[in-house]
Protein backbone atom coordinates (compact mmCIF):
# COMPACT_ATOMS: atom_id res chain seq x y z
CA UNK A 1 0.00 0.00 0.00
CA UNK A 2 1.63 3.28 -1.16
CA UNK A 3 0.46 6.81 -0.62
CA UNK A 4 1.01 10.28 -1.73
CA UNK A 5 3.80 11.84 -1.43
CA UNK A 6 3.21 15.14 0.12
CA UNK A 7 4.78 18.45 -1.46
CA UNK A 8 6.02 21.29 0.46
CA UNK A 9 3.79 23.70 -0.99
CA UNK A 10 0.83 21.46 -0.36
CA UNK A 11 1.50 20.83 3.29
CA UNK A 12 1.95 25.11 3.25
CA UNK A 13 -1.52 25.06 2.55
CA UNK A 14 -2.92 22.69 4.37
CA UNK A 15 -1.29 24.79 7.39
CA UNK A 16 -2.36 28.09 6.52
CA UNK A 17 -5.92 26.59 5.88
CA UNK A 18 -6.24 25.07 8.81
CA UNK A 19 -4.68 28.63 11.16
CA UNK A 20 -6.12 30.66 8.90
CA UNK A 21 -2.58 32.08 8.52
CA UNK A 22 -0.58 33.54 5.26
CA UNK A 23 1.05 31.22 3.21
CA UNK A 24 4.26 33.38 3.39
CA UNK A 25 4.53 33.17 7.24
CA UNK A 26 3.27 29.66 7.10
CA UNK A 27 6.59 28.37 4.63
CA UNK A 28 8.86 30.76 7.17
CA UNK A 29 8.15 29.30 10.00
CA UNK A 30 8.59 26.20 8.42
CA UNK A 31 11.99 26.55 7.42
CA UNK A 32 12.89 27.83 10.74
CA UNK A 33 11.40 24.63 12.70
CA UNK A 34 13.29 22.35 10.31
CA UNK A 35 16.54 24.42 10.79
CA UNK A 36 16.04 24.66 14.70
CA UNK A 37 15.32 20.46 14.94
CA UNK A 38 18.40 20.19 12.81
CA UNK A 39 20.56 22.25 14.73
CA UNK A 40 19.53 20.58 18.33
CA UNK A 41 19.52 17.30 16.93
CA UNK A 42 23.17 17.65 15.60
CA UNK A 43 23.95 19.08 19.21
CA UNK A 44 22.98 15.88 20.62
CA UNK A 45 19.64 17.23 21.97
CA UNK A 46 16.34 16.06 22.01
CA UNK A 47 13.43 17.79 20.22
CA UNK A 48 9.44 17.01 21.20
CA UNK A 49 7.00 17.27 18.67
CA UNK A 50 3.70 17.63 20.18
CA UNK A 51 1.21 14.23 19.30
CA UNK A 52 4.26 13.07 17.01
CA UNK A 53 6.84 12.07 18.80
CA UNK A 54 10.64 12.68 20.07
CA UNK A 55 13.83 13.65 17.71
CA UNK A 56 17.20 12.95 18.74
CA UNK A 57 20.34 11.22 17.72
CA UNK A 58 22.23 7.93 18.98
CA UNK A 59 25.74 7.07 19.01
CA UNK A 60 25.82 3.68 16.86
CA UNK A 61 29.34 1.92 17.68
CA UNK A 62 32.02 0.36 15.97
CA UNK A 63 31.05 -2.82 14.04
CA UNK A 64 32.63 -4.85 11.27
CA UNK A 65 31.26 -5.41 8.04
CA UNK A 66 32.01 -6.80 4.83
CA UNK A 67 33.05 -4.98 1.53
CA UNK A 68 29.95 -6.11 -1.35
CA UNK A 69 32.77 -5.54 -4.02
CA UNK A 70 35.77 -7.39 -2.64
CA UNK A 71 33.95 -9.32 -0.24
CA UNK A 72 37.09 -8.23 2.56
CA UNK A 73 36.34 -7.50 6.11
CA UNK A 74 36.52 -3.79 7.15
CA UNK A 75 36.00 -1.99 9.88
CA UNK A 76 32.89 0.22 10.23
CA UNK A 77 33.61 3.71 12.45
CA UNK A 78 31.32 4.78 15.07
CA UNK A 79 28.97 7.60 14.25
CA UNK A 80 26.19 9.75 15.49
CA UNK A 81 22.52 8.86 13.73
CA UNK A 82 19.62 10.41 13.94
CA UNK A 83 16.33 8.64 15.42
CA UNK A 84 12.97 9.25 15.50
CA UNK A 85 10.56 8.03 18.63
CA UNK A 86 7.09 7.90 17.07
CA UNK A 87 4.44 9.20 19.52
CA UNK A 88 1.49 7.52 20.65
CA UNK A 89 -1.06 9.38 18.72
CA UNK A 90 0.60 9.32 15.56
CA UNK A 91 0.93 5.34 15.78
CA UNK A 92 -2.47 5.01 16.84
CA UNK A 93 -3.66 7.04 13.88
CA UNK A 94 -1.36 4.78 11.25
CA UNK A 95 -2.98 1.61 12.77
CA UNK A 96 -6.36 2.92 12.05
Amino acid sequence: MSGKVLTKRELIEAISSKTGGEKKATNDFLDALSDTIIEEVSAGNTVPLNKVGRLSSKMRNERSGINPATKKPLTIPAKRVPRISWGAAIKNSVAG
